[in-house]
C-alpha cells in the first residue's frame, strides 16, 4: 500500500472513531437501559440483581410452558382450527376457504336490493311524498327532489 493510501485510510479511521464517539450513549442511558451499574452501587451487586432478574424471567416462561393448554383446548376457544390436511398443506386450504367466503359474500353482494326495492317493502322508512313518486303520482319537479333524498338516506 502506498503512503498516500495509508493517510487516506487513517483519516477515514479517524473520522468514523469521532463520529462513533459524537453518537455513543451517555453513562446515564446505560445505566437506565441496565448495561452498566449504578455508579452508586458495587458491579457485583448489580450483577446479582441482573441474574436473579433473569431467573424470576426463566421461572415465569417456565410456569406459562407447563401450564400452557392442549390443542384440543386451543380448538375448542376457536384459536387453533380443526383440520385434518397436514401442515404443509393447511395454508393452502385456509386461503381456499377465505377465496371460497369471498365468493360467496361478493355474490350476496350482487344480489342486495337496491334502495327503490327497499322502499316498495317498506324496509326503508321514507315521506309519503317518496312513495307516491314511487306509485307515479306525484309531477316531474318533485321527483328529482324525492331522488335526491332516496340517494341521501341510502348513502
Amino acid at each position: 500500500i502506498h503512503e498516500y493510501t495509508r493517510k487516506q485510510l487513517r483519516i477515514a479511521v479517524h473520522c468514523i472513531l469521532q463520529l462513533c464517539l459524537q453518537q455513543r450513549r451517555t453513562r446515564e442511558q446505560l445505566v437506565e437501559q441496565g448495561i452498566m451499574p449504578p455508579l452508586k452501587t458495587p458491579a457485583a451487586f448489580h450483577e446479582q440483581i441482573r441474574s436473579l432478574e433473569r431467573a424470576r424471567a426463566g421461572n415465569f416462561l417456565k410456569h406459562k410452558l407447563c401450564s400452557r393448554p392442549e390443542r384440543s383446548e386451543l380448538v375448542r376457544m376457536h384459536i387453533l382450527q380443526e383440520t385434518q390436511a397436514e401442515p404443509s398443506l393447511q395454508a393452502t386450504q385456509m386461503k381456499l376457504k377465505r377465496a371460497r367466503l369471498a365468493d360467496d359474500l361478493n355474490e350476496k353482494i350482487a344480489q342486495r336490493p337496491g334502495p327503490m326495492e327497499l322502499v316498495e317493502k317498506n324496509i326503508l322508512p321514507v315521506d309519503s311524498g317518496v312513495k307516491e313518486v314511487i306509485n307515479g303520482t306525484y309531477h316531474i319537479i318533485h321527483i328529482i327532489y324525492i331522488y335526491s333524498i332516496i340517494a341521501c338516506i341510502v348513502i
